[in-house]
C-alpha cells in the first residue's frame, strides 16, 4: 500500500528487498535498502540527489510497474503465488491415502521400501554413529554416504543429529549439521558451502494438506544456501529457500523463502536487517 501511494504522490520509491518487488528494483525504479539507519540514510540521500531527468524517469517506471503488475487480476495471482507457494512434490514412494487408508487408520505413508531402508538406517545409526565423540565426523559420513547421502567428506555431522532419510540430504563443503539437529527430510533438504544448522535446530520438508480429509501428506524441498546461517532451536518449513549468506535467528519460524544476505528473526521470520555481504 506504501508503494501504490508513493507512486500516487509522484514520490521516488526507496525500499528493501523484504517488500517482495525485486522485479522494481530490476526495472530501475526503485532505489533498494536496507533494515540499518546507516542504509536507509544513504538510499534517502540517493533519492534527494537524484537529478530531475533521472527522478522523472523513476517516477514513470515505477508508474508503469504498478500499471502492469498491481493491477486486480496480478495482485490475485501473486498472492496466490505468495500464501499458496508451488504446488508440493510427490516422490515415487510416498504413497496417496483416501478415506480408507489414511494416517488415521493406520496406513502406511511410505512404500514398504521406503519404511525397511529407514528401519536398518535408524538402527546403524543408534549402534554405530549417535554415541561416537564429536571429533569422528568422517566417520559419520561414510555412515551417511552408505546410506546413499551427498555430503562432502569436509562436513561436520554430529551424532545427536537425526537425519530422516540420507537419501534426501545434500550438504557442501565445510557445512554443519549441530547437535540435536532434526533433519526430518522426507523430500530433499540441501545445505550449501560452509553453511552452519546450529544445535536443536529443525529442518522440515514434509506437511499435511489441511484441506484433504485424509490428511494427505506432502513434501517440499529445502534449499539453505553458502554461508547461511540457522540458529540454534530455528525452525525451516517444506518449500523455504534461504538465500546465499542469510542468517535465520535463535528460535525463529521460516515459512517464507528468505532473501540473500539479509538477517530474520520471530515467529513468523521477518526481515530484521542486512548482512554484510563478505564475498564480494
Amino acid at each position: 500500500m506504501s508503494i501504490l501511494e508513493a507512486v500516487a504522490s509522484d514520490t521516488v520509491i526507496a525500499m528493501s528487498g523484504a517488500c517482495n518487488l525485486p522485479e522494481m528494483f530490476e526495472r530501475g525504479c526503485a532505489v533498494e535498502t536496507g533494515m540499518a539507519p546507516d542504509l536507509i540514510e544513504a538510499a534517502l540521500e540517493t533519492c534527494v540527489d537524484m537529478t530531475e531527468d533521472v527522478a522523472a524517469a523513476f517516477k514513470k517506471d515505477a508508474k508503469s510497474f504498478v500499471a502492469e503488475h498491481m493491477s486486480e487480476g496480478a495482485v490475485v495471482k501473486r498472492f496466490s503465488e505468495v500464501y499458496a507457494g508451488s504446488p508440493p512434490s510427490t516422490p515415487s514412494d510416498l504413497l496417496k491415502s483416501d478415506e480408507e487408508s489414511s494416517i488415521f487408520t493406520g496406513a502406511a505413508s511410505f512404500s514398504f521400501r521406503n519404511r525397511l531402508v529407514r528401519a536398518a538406517w535408524g538402527i546403524t545409526w543408534a549402534l554405530m554413529a549417535k554415541w561416537t565423540p564429536p571429533p569422528m565426523h568422517k566417520w559419520r559420513i561414510l555412515l551417511l554416504k552408505i546410506f546413499g547421502a551427498d555430503v562432502d567428506w569436509s562436513c561436520k555431522v554430529y551424532g545427536s543429529a537425526q537425519v530422516w532419510l540420507p537419501a534426501n540430504l545434500h550438504m557442501g563443503a565445510q557445512s554443519v549439521m549441530g547437535p540435536r539437529v532434526i533433519c526430518y527430510n522426507q523430500g530433499p533438504i540441501s545445505l550449501g558451502s560452509r553453511t552452519v544448522v546450529s544445535q536443536g535446530a529443525h529442518l522440515c520438508s514434509g506437511t499435511h494438506d489441511i484441506n484433504s480429509s485424509s490428511f494427505q501428506l506432502h513434501t517440499a524441498p529445502i534449499n539453505i544456501g553458502a554461508q547461511a546461517w540457522i540458529c540454534a532451536d530455528a525452525f525451516v518449513g517444506p518449500g523455504v529457500t534461504v538465500g546465499e549468506g542469510a542468517v535465520l535467528g535463535a528460535r525463529g519460524a521460516a515459512f517464507r523463502s528468505l532473501l540473500p544476505w539479509t538477517v530474520h528473526g520471530g515467529n513468523p521470520a521477518k526481515c530484521i536487517k542486512n548482512r554484510l555481504n563478505f564475498t564480494k
